[in-house]
């Protein structure tokens, strides 16, 4: 899980007292995420590896490592197949 995420650049976005709300400022498409997929949403800063977003996610909640690795595959694969994240480097 050594891959780095970083945010499009296309995407603008705002922290909510909730989440965040990210727009594709291309498409006008809009998202709201909750808490968790706002915090990983901001750790994909083209720094963080896969296992550095999962070690983050485990520590900030009550994920065991597995649970939170299963979680950012998810989240990323996901995020990536709309165009919201990108491979970093």
């Amino acid at each position: 899980m050594a891959a780095k995420w970083t945010k499009a650049k296309r995407v603008v976005w705002e922290e909510l007292d909730s989440g965040a709300l990210l727009i594709d400022a291309k498409t006008g498409a809009r998202w709201a995420l909750n808490a968790t997929a706002a915090a990983l949403w901001n750790w994909c800063d083209g720094r963080n590896s896969l296992n550095d977003l999962a070690a983050k996610l485990a520590h900030s909640s009550r994920r065991t490592l597995r649970e939170a690795r299963a979680e950012v595959r998810t989240f990323c694969a996901r995020f990536a197949a709309q165009n919201l994240l990108a491979r970093a480097g």
